[in-house]
């Protein structure tokens, strides 16, 4: 193994691959960057489950890339990135096919869509207006301030028999792919 340490640069380089395909490169990075200076916040018991998720992408990283992150940066908090693309990649085992087909990315993008996140590209000149918009969504969507259905968070339902500002992530998105036949 390479006792090497690197930057948290390239293990941001390894998530974004996870959701964005090569013909991307760069493209969304501002935005991400973005996601991933925003803290995971677990307000319901277990969702630090999600925190968890998210540190094994950085053992997975490590054991792909035999690169160790620094201790600082493998010790932080986990980031929002971080969050929704080991929520996305629990979504995918989920779901999986078997056909050698990784959705990961989808799953992702759906998450930033049922949030309503605005995207944005580099140079973008709306980008400070986009990002604040955007830590306002994910604010709320952090400290629960989202529908009772679900509305305003990343698993919002047609049909809700519980409030979901109080289940955790994980059945929220059972029943998010149960609603949604997916």
């Amino acid at each position: 193994m390479n006792d090497e340490k690197t930057s948290y640069a390239e293990y941001f380089n390894y998530l974004y691959k996870i959701v964005c395909p090569p013909s991307l490169k760069g493209v969304y990075t501002d935005f991400m960057h973005d996601l991933d200076a925003i803290k995971f916040v677990s307000l319901v018991a277990n969702d630090d489950n999600r925190s968890m998720d998210a540190i094994k992408l950085r053992e997975t990283f490590q054991d792909e890339t035999k690169i160790m992150l620094d201790y600082n940066d493998y010790h932080k908090v986990t980031s929002m990135l971080e969050v929704f693309i080991a929520l996305a990649q629990r979504m995918e085992f989920t779901l999986s096919q078997n056909d050698g087909t990784d959705r990961t990315g989808k799953w992702f993008w759906l998450f930033v869509k049922n949030l309503k996140l605005r995207v944005y590209r580099a140079n973008d000149p709306n980008i400070p207006r986009m990002q604040k918009t955007n830590n306002d969504i994910l604010q709320r969507f952090l400290y629960r301030e989202y529908d009772r259905n679900g509305s305003g968070g990343i698993f919002p339902l047609e049909y809700s028999k519980r409030d979901q500002r109080t289940v955790e992530l994980w059945y929220q998105m059972q029943t998010y792919i149960d609603e949604n036949e997916l």
